[in-house]
């Protein structure tokens, strides 16, 4: 049985997924989550998605194969190709920092959810934050390299210099470079441009958790902070991530009976 990590655990926590029937994960890179739930949760079916699949997916589709009520699907998450009023959960684990565009991806989501369905995900790092730049933000080392804050306090020639300037890291710095200021599929928002976005969307907000940054520096924060580019919060930058569970308002209107997500399942 493939192991249920902490991401898995935490969706099985989520309001509404034990009533849940139909379930979606975007964003899902190997399937292992959607797969080590639809093999605890023989009665739900489940739809796992990612804009592409890489070669750790594609690996395990033969997996997948095995798993009746497993589907597998390329879906962008900002467009969401599904039938409308389909699906009764949809969760994403560290997705949303990876979606510049997170209103349309809500938008998408609301059109897709049946009403009373629910939106459960875990964004982080926010790229307000110590980590928020991306780049081996998991790797202690980097920031012996990447100064804390320095993502907000320069630009793309700004940092490159600043690291050229410095100690020879283990890394190439014109990639270094253009993977924190040139990756589309970053959303460079602070927490609170991403909290208000959430806030004004489609969704009603059941709950948001905020994580604080274990790589926090209240001192170099401290020091940062006047440079800091775009404007934020100075309390920003000790925040890493959040559990947000959003939800789709009743429309009053009665449940199609029957109705489910229907998609081909995708091995290419």
């Amino acid at each position: 049985m493939t192991v249920a990590d902490w991401g898995a655990v935490a969706v099985t926590k989520a309001p509404g997924f034990k009533q849940a029937r139909s379930v979606v994960e975007f964003g899902a890179g190997d399937f292992s989550r959607s797969l080590a739930l639809a093999e605890r949760y023989p009665d739900k079916q489940f739809l796992s998605t990612d804009y592409e699949f890489g070669e750790r997916a594609k690996a395990n589709i033969t997996h997948v194969d095995r798993v009746p009520n497993l589907d597998i699907a390329i879906v962008d998450a900002r467009t969401v190709d599904l039938p409308a009023e389909s699906v009764d959960l949809v969760f994403s684990i560290a997705l949303m920092e990876h979606v510049a565009q997170p209103d349309e991806c809500l938008d998408a989501v609301q059109r897709v959810l049946r009403p009373g369905g629910i939106y459960f995900y875990i964004e982080a790092p926010f790229w307000s934050c110590a980590q928020g730049h991306h780049f081996r933000h998991s790797d202690d080392r980097t920031y012996e390299f990447i100064p804390k804050y320095s993502h907000l306090t320069h630009d793309r020639d700004g940092l490159a210099g600043l690291l050229h300037a410095g100690p020879d890291p283990p890394f190439d710095i014109d990639e270094c470079v253009d993977s924190i200021y040139g990756r589309p599929d970053l959303s460079r928002l602070g927490l609170y441009e991403t909290k208000t976005i959430v806030q004004s969307g489609p969704l009603e907000v059941v709950s948001w958790k905020q994580t604080p940054d274990r790589r926090y520096d209240e001192e170099l924060a401290t020091v940062a902070f006047p440079g800091v580019r775009p404007p934020l919060r100075f309390e920003e930058l000790a925040v890493s991530g959040a559990e947000v569970v959003l939800r789709r308002k009743r429309s009053g209107r009665r449940r199609r009976a029957g109705q489910r997500f229907a998609i081909r399942r995708a091995r290419r």
